[in-house]
């Protein structure tokens, strides 16, 4: 009888410790995913804000300066004079707030009108903006799979 106890505890030792593994992976995931839903949540925020201070930009000036021009990695802090190059400088705070932190980059597109796309993270990153389209993408979710690197937001993603 002794032998079948110490059996049975063992087992139901073994059971609780596979359980604990594989409830441990499944939340871990689970924060990761989280964690991405929420960076590529603050791209589309740096997209827009992006998109508003370009429109207001081209009004002013048109567009014959803002053609495929990128932004290198910003801080949010930064977000009030975000230099694009060719002398064009967007203030992206109003759109973004005080409060908006992180790292951001953006791209325009080739008529030099519209955003291209945006990127976000909280911790910096490489800079991929000269990527573009599925290449670019791709490129994100690799480099964001992997533990060692920050997760990074895009949006919009090419479909």
């Amino acid at each position: 009888m002794e032998t079948n106890s110490r059996l049975d505890k063992i087992a139901a030792f073994l059971i609780a410790a596979a359980f604990v593994f594989v409830f441990y992976f499944l939340i871990k995931g689970f924060d990761r995913d989280l964690k991405l839903s929420r960076a590529n949540q603050n791209a589309k925020l740096v997209y827009s804000a992006a998109q508003f201070a370009l429109e207001q930009y081209v009004k002013q000036n048109g567009t014959y300066n803002t053609k495929n021009i990128s932004t290198l990695i910003c801080r949010g802090s930064e977000s009030e004079n975000v230099h694009l190059g060719n002398s064009v400088t967007l203030n992206l705070k109003e759109y973004l707030g005080e409060d908006f932190s992180g790292y951001f980059s953006f791209t325009t597109d080739n008529a030099g009108d519209d955003i291209e796309y945006a990127l976000w993270s909280s911790s910096p990153f490489v800079d991929i903006t000269q990527k573009s389209g599925k290449e670019q993408d791709e490129w994100v979710k690799e480099y964001s799979s992997s533990s060692k690197n920050p997760i990074i937001g895009c949006y919009p993603f090419s479909s």
